[in-house]
């Protein structure tokens, strides 16, 4: 259960910010005094800032820090610190940090970083959670064990707040929920509700997609069916095929025999056409031949016209070879004049071509002398010593190689200069550098030694006060030590002797007599009202009786009553059952809960959550072991190549290194191993990171596991519901007999329909009855303990016997007072003997290392003096250096300039030359090509050759005449000799076609006869009937074949859309099925669930509100003492919103019977007191983990009476509470008697006092309750 225990405060409102204000909170009572403005609500303010992170009301812009005017700084930082114990009992520190800072127009406020401390009570490690990586304001409520609605509204009230219970109907309602914290179940309610409604819409949804995918299921049972009767009538076709087949082989083996013999015959007709055809073919030639050739008189033989005809051939073939003779004669002279005349082209174009070379030639001369001209001026040329054009290029030539060694000349001497000042200006730069990286490592070492010497004095001058407080330290130790013994014998004095139990005896008994006076009193007062009210019920009950007798006597015979009352008690049991069953499934479900929530923390392997802990622990041990091998690995190396180095040894086998390879190889092993540091030091770090976020975040499964352990237990205590379901079997049983009986009476009566509402009425009557007979013997109960004394009588003994029981009631509490504090006082007093211990072992430890700490900054000191003196000797080399440097760039700038003009003019000069030495020498070689043809000796010999070339293309031209003319006269005598040739030869074909005629009508007349013998017409009509029996049977085959392709192709559709579209049909039918029926449960068990937590949420609220409005009327009666007011309560009305039963919230005051809104109707005081009693019993309700309650001003605008009346009744309740060891009641007022009274009570020793101090800051001091 948690607790507070101390609060720091700086820089909050008008405390320093400078200093730090502590305060201790006690138990059961903390009492804090002040004047109005001291700055106590401010340690309300820091509790409630501390606990959630809330602001006070009213402090935006910075006025909840200290001003920075006010402190005459720019800036002011502000903290508080609270150390308390969580639920656990763990102690924990929480830090929050503020900084305000003066702009020009405004301050500006910023939180800084806030912290959650504690110590690991096994290692000792402090662990700290930030707001970095974590919502402090969210882990606060849950350490405290209480909502941050309480923490707001009850437990740390600002008093500007703290009559929120009178505040407006909207403002009550959202305190109260978040109170009772409805927000979070109205919001899981709608989110079934919503979930009911998702999964309903899902369900439509399915089961439409359940109808597709049914149809698709039959869809793929038709396919499937298709398929196997497909598969029959492929079967079927391709054995009907198969004997189509063989049917039509045998018909075309008969076919073909027949066919030979139709063929036989066809050919025989053919050959007859074609004879016919050719006779007449010929018979038409030949009367062609007889119309167009002339018949040669004297008939004479064939021999005769073939030799006449041979003799015309002979003499047109001499004519022939004449002619011949003549063409090739004239084509001969063709090809020669032809020649003639492109000879005389060409002669004609080299004429022309020379004439322009002779043109050329003097264009080239006139040019090539003005250049030599003008380059003779351009070289300064004597013209009496200027050379021939055929010599100048020489000239030129030598020129240019003189321009361009001059060139390379002054390249070279450029380049060695340059070269020169670079080299000097390079060895400038580097003694520059070298003298200036000597000064900045020396000023480093100077200012590395200051800064370590002026730590060394630090601690020695620490070290000289640890002297003196070494002496405290063993003074205090003393006379601790003796106070510890003391201590320890006052407190076995007091744990010997039997006064506190004595005293408790005593106590307990004044209890009972005072509840007992109460009681009697309390009856007084109701006496005469009671009696009164008796006397009417008797009346009533007797008129009651009498009816129920007449009632009785008409129907005797009916036993409805008793089948009531077994539905009764039926309906309680089950009742019982049901609320058994759901606490059992309540506490099941949160086991359940718990136990997911915990295997995310958990090992999968299934280890524990103290052994998970452990192995992570571990490991953590062994990387931080093997990451400090790591880090010791470098300097292990360093000293083995050291050693090496120094010995020639291996440092671990003591193995010479003789030779420079073995020192090599030993250094290049080392070397290997150092290189890999650096990168396992990351990979490590990252490791042990992990490893402690691992062991962070299992740690949190410890409370989890609690709530785990504790669920286990509440379902074990449960009781079992056996007997519970045989009482109801039991029950039902009974039920339905008698409701059997009943049936067969109203049989009996049949007709008689009065007599149910006279049973009716018989109930009614009854219970009326029962009602008055219970009030009547209540109230006989009442007068039965009527006293014999009078009111005075009785108040004058309560008053003796409260005086009395507050005497014991001191002494009680003074003896447990004296114990706790003796208890404490001896724990206290080890503490601070074994913390006095540990001081001064570590003092005397720093002791020890001062004198090392001297002789160290004395070698620093000297160190550092000479590296100054060395420094200032090296500020004038460097000056010098730089000097050197900057004079060096300036020489290597001007020489380059120098130079590079040069370089150009150089340059400049030889380009000119060599361009000219090139047009010259370019004008030359065309005048040698041209003067070496010699164009006017060449045009002389061209015009020779062609006056040559026209004489003989006269002479061809005559020849080529003469031979035409030959040629016409041989063409013409052959002509005359081919026609008197084709005449012989026409009638010697002709004489040759009429033999071939002859011919021709023998066979023709051979034909008819074999055509006459062969029956073609019988083999015909055999082909024709077997090519129809042939063409039947291809039609079928073709008929079958094509049917079979299409039942192929439906086929392989049918099994493409089962394998494809329909291939999960079935399976998806069944998952959906499956989703349906699964979908229609979670709906039902939604709604289940939305009704079960809907009642839940009702009764809990129920039940809540019972208990605080019971409290609360305790309170009021036993503090208010006005008499206009019997109680007050807080009236919860349902509501109904979008289907959610929600609470409306009043405060109600009640007088009697009467019950009025006390909002607006109520003093100033009576508001106080209200919401002081209504805080009081909501922390009383909710504040089972925490038992802190701070009470600012509470006394505010109350009378004396009710002061005192308030006094005594916080002392009721921290008596009530006081065995609850983390009850906690702050109580901050400015009234000195309220101080007196609550110190009376002898529940606190001591009281805080605030206020300001002569700089107007508020502090803090701890008085005694006497000195009050």
């Amino acid at each position: 259960m948690s607790s507070i225990d101390k609060l720091l405060i700086r820089g909050i409102r008008s405390f320093d910010p400078q200093e730090q204000h502590v305060i201790h909170f006690y138990t059961p009572l903390t009492i804090i005094v002040g004047h109005n403005g001291s700055g106590k609500t401010t340690i309300i303010e820091c509790l409630k800032y501390a606990t959630t992170g809330d602001l006070p009301p009213n402090s935006k812009q910075g006025a909840f820090i200290h001003d920075p005017k006010v402190a005459n700084e720019t800036e002011v930082k502000a903290q508080v610190r609270l150390k308390f114990r969580n639920v656990n009992g763990k102690l924990m520190v929480c830090t929050r940090s503020m900084q305000l800072t003066q702009k020009a127009k405004q301050v500006q406020q910023k939180t800084l970083e806030a912290v959650l401390e504690t110590k690991d009570p096994v290692t000792g490690e402090r662990i700290s959670l930030s707001t970095r990586c974590a919502d402090l304001d969210a882990e606060m409520p849950i350490h405290l064990g209480v909502s941050k609605a309480i923490l707001d509204n009850v437990i740390f009230c600002h008093q500007e707040e703290s009559n929120w219970p009178l505040a407006e109907p909207s403002v009550l309602k959202k305190k109260f929920d978040d109170i009772f914290a409805s927000t979070r179940y109205t919001k899981a309610l709608d989110s079934i509700r919503s979930l009911k409604k998702e999964k309903a819409h899902e369900l439509l949804v399915d089961q439409g997609y359940l109808k597709q995918k049914e149809d698709r299921k039959a869809r793929a049972d038709l396919l499937a069916q298709q398929r196997i009767a497909t598969d029959a009538r492929i079967a079927a076709h391709t054995a009907k095929l198969e004997t189509l087949g063989a049917q039509l082989t045998e018909v075309t083996a008969q076919i073909a025999q027949l066919i030979d013999h139709v063929a036989r015959g066809r050919a025989l007709h053919n050959e007859l056409a074609a004879t016919t055809q050719a006779r007449e073919q010929l018979l038409s030639f030949m009367n062609d031949l007889k119309r167009n050739m002339v018949e040669i008189q004297g008939n004479p033989s064939d021999e005769d016209l073939m030799a006449a005809l041979a003799e015309y051939k002979a003499r047109v073939q001499a004519q022939s070879r004449d002619r011949v003779q003549l063409v090739q004669a004239k084509e001969l002279r063709g090809v020669e004049l032809d020649g003639l005349k492109d000879r005389m082209q060409r002669k004609l174009l080299d004429k022309g071509r020379a004439e322009s070379e002779v043109a050329q030639i003097t264009a080239l001369l006139a040019e090539r002398d003005a250049l030599v001209q003008a380059l003779a001026e351009a070289l300064a040329l004597d013209p009496s010593r200027v050379p021939p054009a055929n010599r100048f290029g020489e000239l030129l030539h030598a020129r240019v190689a003189q321009a361009q060694a001059a060139l390379d000349r002054l390249r070279r001497d450029s380049a060695a200069r340059q070269q020169l000042l670079d080299q000097q200006l390079k060895d400038a730069g580097n003694d520059l550098a070298v003298t200036q990286a000597k000064r900045t490592s020396m000023l480093d070492s100077i200012e590395a030694n200051g800064a370590k010497h002026n730590q060394y004095q630090v601690q020695i001058a620490q070290m000289s006060r640890e002297e003196v407080e070494i002496a405290k330290v063993t003074e205090m130790f003393e006379v601790t030590k003796m106070a510890l013994a003391d201590k320890q014998a006052l407190l076995q004095r007091l744990t010997t002797e039997g006064k506190y139990a004595r005293l408790k005896l005593d106590l307990e008994h004044m209890d009972v007599q005072s509840r007992s006076l109460q009681d009697e009193l309390a009856q007084i007062s109701r006496d005469s009202g009671v009696r009164v009210q008796l006397e009417n019920r008797d009346r009533d009950l007797t008129k009651a009786k009498e009816k129920i007798a007449a009632l009785a006597d008409t129907l005797a015979v009916l036993r409805t009553d008793d089948a009531a009352d077994l539905a009764k008690k039926l309906q309680d049991t089950e009742t019982r059952l049901k609320m058994g069953t759901d606490e059992r499934v309540k506490w099941e479900a949160i086991i359940t809960e718990r136990t997911r929530e915990l295997s995310m923390y958990l090992d999968p392997t299934g280890a524990s959550l103290d052994e998970t802990v452990a192995a992570i622990e571990k490991d953590i041990e062994n990387v931080q072991h093997e990451y400090k091998l790591q880090q010791s690995l470098k300097l292990i190396m360093d000293r083995f190549k050291i050693i090496a180095e120094q010995t020639h040894s291996c440092a671990l086998c003591r193995r010479p290194l003789e030779s420079d390879e073995d020192m090599k190889a030993v250094k290049e092993s080392v070397d290997e191993i150092m290189v890999k540091v650096p990168e396992k030091l990351p990979a490590l770090e990252r490791q042990i990171a992990k490893l402690k976020h691992d062991l962070e975040f299992t740690q949190r499964a410890r409370p989890i596991l609690l709530q785990l352990e504790q669920a286990k237990k509440q379902l074990n205590d449960l009781p079992p519901l056996t007997q519970l379901e045989d009482d109801r079997t039991k029950f039902t049983d009974m039920l339905e007999t008698a409701r059997r009986d009943v049936q067969e009476l109203a049989r009996e009566i049949d007709g008689l329909q009065a007599a149910l509402d006279v049973v009716r009425d018989m109930v009614r009557v009854h219970a009326t009855a029962d009602e008055l007979d219970r009030e009547c013997s209540a109230m006989r109960a009442e007068l039965a303990y009527t006293p014999m004394r009078s009111m005075d009588e009785v108040q004058r003994a309560m008053r003796d016997l409260h005086a009395q029981r507050e005497a014991t009631t001191r002494d009680l509490d003074a003896e447990q007072m004296q114990r706790q504090q003796a208890q404490q006082e001896v724990a206290a007093r080890q503490t601070q003997l074994a913390h006095l211990q540990r001081q001064l072992v570590d003092k005397q430890a720093m002791i020890s290392k001062r004198d090392a700490l001297r002789e160290g900054c004395i070698e620093l000191q000297a160190e550092s003096d000479r590296l100054r003196a060395e420094v200032d000797q090296l500020v004038e080399v460097v000056r010098n250096a730089k000097q050197r440097v900057e004079d060096l760039y300036a020489q290597l700038a001007t020489q380059k300039a120098d130079d590079d003009a040069k370089i150009d003019a150089a340059v400049k000069q030889g380009s000119m030359l060599k361009s000219q030495s090139d047009r010259f020498a370019d004008l030359a070689a065309k005048i040698d090509q041209i003067e070496n043809r010699n164009p006017s000796q060449t045009i002389k010999m061209l015009e020779a050759e062609l006056g040559n070339l026209q004489e003989n293309m006269v002479s061809v031209e005559a020849e080529i005449a003469t031979a035409e003319a030959q040629i016409q006269e041989i063409q013409r005598s052959l002509s005359e000799e081919t026609n008197h040739e084709r005449n012989i030869n026409d009638n010697i074909s002709f004489r040759q076609k009429q033999r071939e005629l002859a011919a021709l009508e023998a066979k023709t007349q051979e034909l008819q006869t074999e055509i006459a013998d062969h029956d073609q017409h019988s083999y015909s009509a055999q082909v024709a009937r077997l090519r129809k029996q042939q063409n039947d049977l291809v039609t079928e085959q073709a008929k079958l074949q094509g049917e079979c392709t299409q039942l192929e192709v439906n086929q392989r559709n049918i099994q493409s859309e089962l394998e494809g579209e329909y291939k999960n049909a079935n399976a998806e039918f069944q998952e959906m099925k499956y989703k349906v029926a699964t979908t229609e449960l979670a709906v039902s068990d939604l709604e289940k669930y939305a009704q079960a937590l809907d009642k839940a949420i009702m009764q809990y609220h129920t039940v809540k509100m019972e208990e605080i409005n019971k409290i609360i009327r305790e309170l009021w009666v036993n503090t208010y003492q006005g008499n206009d007011i019997d109680t007050i309560e807080i009236r919860s009305d349902k509501e109904s919103t979008r289907g959610n039963r929600q609470f409306s919230y009043r405060l109600v005051m009640i007088k009697g019977d009467r019950e009025l809104e006390m909002r607006g109707r109520c003093s100033a005081g009576q508001k106080v007191l209200a919401s002081l009693v209504i805080r009081l019993a909501l922390a009383e309700t909710f504040c089972l983990h925490c038992g802190i309650l701070a009470l600012d001003e509470p006394t505010t605008n109350l009378d004396q009476e009710n002061i005192e009346s308030l006094a005594e009744s916080l002392t009721r309740v921290i008596k009530a509470r006081r065995q609850q060891a983390n009850f906690q009641l702050l109580v901050i007022t400015h009234d000195e008697a309220f101080l007196e009274q609550l110190g009376r009570s002898g529940y606190a020793d001591y009281y805080w006092r605030v206020f300001k101090d002569e700089n107007q800051h508020s502090c803090i001091e701890r008085l005694p309750i006497s000195h009050g």
